[in-house]
C-alpha cells in the first residue's frame, strides 16, 4: 500500500461503505489503469473535455502527468474507486429505463479525489472524477462523493477531520458537473467570469456565441499567448450547512441503490 503525500490527514477506512472503497490511484493494478484509459480515453474522449488535462493516449502518458503534477503535490490527491459485490441499477441515457447487472467484489469503477487542499484555511475541493461509462448514472459518484464529504465534514471525536468548508469548482458550460454537485446539496455561490485559461482543445467560453472578442488580452508582457478562457462555477458545503440539515441530506443519499 503506497503511502499518501496529502495534506490532510485522511483516514481510508472511513471512505468506504458496503457498496465501494476509496483507494490511492497509486495501488491501481496496470490492468485497472489499461481499462481506465480505454474506456474513457480511447472510447470516449470527450469525457475528458472539461478536465485540466487528457485525454491520454496510453498509461505511460497518464502516469507521467500523474507523477509529475499529481503526486508531488500535497495539496493534490486522487482515489480509484472500487466497487464491492452487489447489484448495479443504471439509468439508460434519454430514457426512464433502468437495466441491472452484477459486479464482483474490487471491480474498478473509475476515479474522484480531492485538491486544493488549504489545512491552514480549513478548506479543500471534490474533484477529478471520471467514472468508467457503465457506472455512470449510477450510485458511485453519489456515493463517493459522499463518502468524502462526510470524512471531511464530521466531528474529530468520531475519526473524522470537521473542516469548515468544502468546495466544487466546474466549468460553468459543465452542467452534468454542476447539477451533480447541486444534488449532493452543495450551494452554487457564483460563477468567476474569465477565471482560468484552458489548453485549445478543451471546452471553453470562447465557444460561446454571445462571448466578445475584440479587445480580449491574448498576450502577456513576456509574450506569451492566452488560450482560451473558462468561466468557472463555485459551489461549496460548509459546517454550517452540515449541522444545518445537510449531513441528513448526504446520510439519506447514501442509502441510494
Amino acid at each position: 500500500m503506497s503511502t499518501m503525500n496529502f495534506s490532510l490527514p485522511l483516514n481510508l477506512d472511513r471512505l468506504q461503505n458496503d457498496r465501494l472503497r476509496l483507494m490511492p490511484i497509486e495501488d491501481c493494478t496496470d490492468e485497472n489503469l489499461e481499462e481506465y484509459i480505454s474506456e474513457t480515453c480511447v472510447k470516449h474522449p470527450e469525457l475528458w473535455r472539461y478536465f485540466p488535462a487528457g485525454p491520454y493516449e496510453s498509461v505511460d502518458a497518464y502516469k507521467a502527468y500523474y507523477y509529475k503534477n499529481i503526486q508531488p503535490n500535497p495539496a493534490v490527491t486522487i482515489f480509484a474507486i472500487y466497487l464491492k459485490s452487489g447489484k448495479i441499477s443504471r439509468r439508460t441515457p434519454v430514457s426512464v429505463d433502468v437495466e441491472t447487472f452484477e459486479v464482483t467484489d474490487e471491480t474498478f469503477a473509475g476515479t474522484t479525489g480531492l485538491l486544493n487542499a488549504a489545512p491552514e484555511h480549513s478548506m479543500v475541493e471534490i474533484g477529478y472524477i471520471m467514472l468508467l461509462p457503465k457506472f455512470q448514472r449510477t450510485f458511485v459518484n453519489t456515493h463517493a462523493c459522499c463518502l468524502l464529504l462526510k470524512h471531511l465534514l464530521d466531528p474529530i471525536d468520531r475519526g473524522d477531520l470537521n473542516m469548515r468548508r468544502v468546495q466544487w469548482q466546474a466549468n460553468s458550460m459543465n452542467q452534468p458537473s454542476n447539477a451533480a454537485a447541486q444534488r449532493l446539496g452543495m450551494t452554487l455561490e457564483g460563477i468567476m467570469r474569465w477565471q482560468r485559461v484552458v489548453a485549445d482543445h478543451k471546452q471553453c467560453v470562447s465557444e460561446a456565441s454571445s462571448e466578445r472578442a475584440d479587445g480580449k488580452p491574448t498576450v502577456d508582457r513576456a509574450g506569451r499567448k492566452f488560450g482560451p478562457g473558462r468561466h468557472s462555477a463555485m459551489l461549496s458545503m460548509c459546517w454550517d450547512d452540515w449541522l444545518e440539515g445537510k449531513r441528513d441530506h448526504v446520510m439519506r443519499l447514501l442509502q441510494r441503490e
